[in-house]
């Protein structure tokens, strides 16, 4: 190999090694609650943007290209309390609500509720498909998960379960509660 080459593949090597690193540091994994004890994860991916809660209270909020949206947080109870209160808050956001049944489902092996169904925000207007979920976590905790897509970009909720797929609980056998 003469120099020139030589210095082509050196050349190469190191942009993709930069393109790969510059990957992974564009999305970053957020915690709920942002402060420790942490209780769950979801990877915020490039081309998102975050927005941090303002209390204890409020959601972690992702938003995507077109107008998709995850927002999530911790919250105390029980599964049936948190599934009640979500439910309120849904008729208060949105107009036009058509609910499917409650199903069960699992998130990182965790016993899960999951709500879908579609409204009009009475906000901003916008038809949105909507997906709810709560995820029983160790101390009588819950991860209240909501996404939120225009339901003119069915590619946008695609991208969101691809998100909540990155749903990691914390493993410790911590029994810490958020009352």
């Amino acid at each position: 190999m003469n120099p020139l080459q030589a210095l082509r593949v050196l050349t190469f090597t190191t942009l993709i090694t930069l393109v790969t690193a510059v990957g992974a540091w564009a999305q970053s994994v957020v915690s709920s609650p942002p402060k420790a004890p942490h209780l769950f994860s979801i990877t915020c991916p490039k081309g998102w943007i975050m927005t941090p809660p303002e209390s204890l209270d409020d959601y972690t909020t992702f938003e995507g290209p077109n107008g998709t949206y995850i927002y999530f947080r911790a919250v105390s109870g029980s599964i049936e309390k948190a599934v009640a209160a979500g439910q309120a808050e849904l008729k208060s956001n949105y107009r036009d609500l058509k609910l499917k049944p409650q199903e069960t489902s699992k998130l990182d092996g965790l016993a899960s509720a999951v709500i879908k169904g579609t409204g009009i925000s009475t906000e901003d207007s916008t038809r949105y498909s909507i997906e709810l979920t709560w995820v029983e976590l160790p101390g009588s905790n819950i991860a209240e998960i909501w996404l939120e897509s225009s339901i003119d970009d069915p590619s946008g909720l695609l991208r969101a379960f691809e998100i909540i797929k990155t749903f990691e609980a914390q493993k410790e056998t911590s029994t810490h509660s958020l009352r």
